[in-house]
């Protein structure tokens, strides 16, 4: 049952990575690197700001549902909780990106991207709850769907009535997501039904999961980060590599999403069969990134043209990293429903310092070259860390 609900997962999220790299790659295409790694700055700030309002809440609503608990429908209330928590800072977001609008004569798209990234977090969230019913394959619906619109409508908007290439994307994105939400909760009325209630009972519960994500949504920052210590440029040749490879990473975190709650249920069949997809993924992985890597530079000049050839090296170099993270980020979804959730928020506080530190001197010192080496780094730590916590969870349960 493991092995089909991720395989249906993997299956809806791949699809809808491709999709969505392949807007990206053609925002990148009709712009120059220096305003792609702008607009990715941009995009990487305000989609972590929107990720960490919920307080860990998103993630704790999960595990609450996917558990045998009798008081499991309390999850919903906690999902109902951080939508509220999402929605204000997301409207606080916005009035921020009018001032920058205003003031200091930003790109009209920053206004929209507030209400994109929210309604993309609360499709997550649904979703999360979807799955947690085993009804995997509406993800494989609502995130094709989504995707496909997005993407159609983008292409709509640029080629046809030729409005500027970075506003295409942001909205089309954002209708396609904002249609696709409203669908998802025409079938599923009973999640905007959930009695709204503020317990700080909720928010202390789920500070660890917040603290755990940090380190993740801490790492979504490396473009902005790279654009302030070395430039847009550099963000953008960054930026680039990064997207590409977004669908090999969803191997590493639909894996994660899945073992949270199958570990929070305590079925070690169902996980042993998991991680023996687990084996098999790595294997196809390796295959994937290695050619890839093989093929970087044609496939760059090919698809996006000669102005980001200096891409291919960090391409190659993040392909490394990405390759570790798909164990890394298993272990850590089975930690987090074991009960080790806090050690796996201290770990994710070590690792955001080092991201927070060592991204931006890298990226000083060797640009997005510099910046891929640490963020690979980083990775070879993550996975060196959940191994330790892993086997030492395994020696105390035996």
């Amino acid at each position: 049952m493991a092995n089909r609900r991720y395989l249906i997962v993997l299956a809806s999220r791949v699809v809808a990575a491709v999709l969505s790299a392949i807007g990206f790659l053609l925002v990148a295409r009709e712009t120059s690197p220096a305003d792609f790694g702008y607009f990715s700055a941009w995009l990487a700030g305000v989609t972590v700001v929107i990720a960490l309002s919920d307080g860990g809440l998103q993630t704790y609503s999960l595990r609450r549902y996917a558990s045998r608990d009798p008081d499991r429908t309390q999850g919903l209330v906690a999902m109902s909780l951080q939508r509220r928590a999402t929605v204000a800072v997301s409207a606080t977001v916005a009035l921020a990106a009018s001032a920058v609008i205003l003031w200091a004569d930003g790109p009209g798209w920053l206004l929209l991207m507030p209400a994109w990234q929210w309604a993309q977090k609360e499709t997550t969230g649904v979703l999360g709850i979807a799955l947690a019913e085993d009804r995997s394959l509406v993800q494989l619906v609502a995130l094709t769907a989504t995707r496909a619109g997005a993407l159609g409508a983008f292409a709509f908007a640029h080629y046809y009535f030729h409005i500027e290439a970075i506003l295409s994307f942001v909205l089309g994105n954002l209708i396609a997501t904002g249609i696709g939400l409203l669908a998802l909760y025409a079938v599923n009325p009973r999640y905007r039904r959930v009695p709204e209630r503020s317990s700080l009972q909720f928010w202390r519960a789920a500070r660890p999961y917040w603290v755990a994500s940090i380190s993740a949504q801490v790492r979504s920052l490396d473009t902005a980060l790279i654009a302030l210590a070395a430039s847009p440029f550099q963000a953008g040749l960054f930026s680039l590599p990064s997207r590409l490879t977004g669908p090999m990473r969803l191997a590493a975190t639909t894996l994660s999403t899945v073992a949270l709650p199958v570990a929070s249920r305590g079925d070690k069949d169902e996980l042993r069969r998991l991680t023996q997809t687990l084996r098999l993924v790595t294997i196809i992985a390796a295959g994937g990134l290695g050619t890839l890597a093989l093929f970087a530079e044609p496939i760059i000049r090919l698809v996006v043209g000669d102005g980001y050839v200096g891409s291919v090296t960090p391409l190659r170099i993040l392909i490394i990293g990405l390759f570790l993270n798909i164990p890394g980020s298993f272990i850590s979804g089975v930690l987090q429903g074991t009960g080790a959730e806090r050690s796996i928020a201290r770990l994710g506080v070590i690792l955001a310092l080092c991201t927070i530190i060592g991204v931006p001197l890298a990226a000083s010192i060797g640009g997005a070259n510099g910046a891929a080496l640490c963020l690979s780094l980083i990775y070879v730590m993550q996975l060196a860390a959940v191994t330790y916590l892993d086997r030492k969870r395994r020696q105390d349960n035996a």
